[in-house]
């Protein structure tokens, strides 16, 4: 089987690039991945620190243990969505305003640090090198009327 540019990329970001892509790896890292983002999730966002404070991160043995996590609801977004920063204001870089899908609900505002949107430019990088090579153009339309969108 061919190994794919982005088969690399996470091969690297998990730590395991001079060795084969394994699913165990990959489930090791995410389960670590997500004890990482639920501590930090409980003790930097409001929001966050109330609603998993019956759930300490270190809790979670596998994928699994996800199934007693409450869920986050659209209606929590919407109600106060700077209670779910785990980042001072200042670290925010873009700002999306999601509109509701389908509903007449009212809007979704999510926010990203310059970190988070390297962090997508890389993996675009990669991911659109699994069916173009160098040198190749890409054209992707999106609907997007703000300034900065899509």
């Amino acid at each position: 089987m061919k190994i794919t540019p982005l088969e690399k990329w996470i091969a690297a970001k998990i730590g395991c690039a001079s060795q084969p892509l394994t699913r165990e790896a990959i489930q090791a890292y995410q389960l670590q991945k997500l004890r990482e983002t639920i501590a930090r999730a409980s003790t930097r966002s409001p929001f966050y620190r109330k609603h998993l404070a019956e759930l300490p991160a270190n809790d979670l043995d596998d994928v699994d243990c996800l199934t007693r996590f409450p869920f986050t609801s659209a209606e929590d977004l919407r109600r106060n969505p700077l209670s779910f920063l785990c980042v001072s204001q200042d670290k925010i870089s873009r700002v999306v305003t999601l509109l509701s899908s389908g509903t007449s609900g009212p809007p979704k505002r999510i926010y990203f640090t310059q970190e988070d949107q390297e962090s997508t430019i890389d993996f675009f990088h990669f991911g659109m090198s699994t069916f173009t090579n160098p040198g190749e153009r890409v054209l992707i339309l999106l609907p997007g009327e703000r300034p900065g969108s899509v």
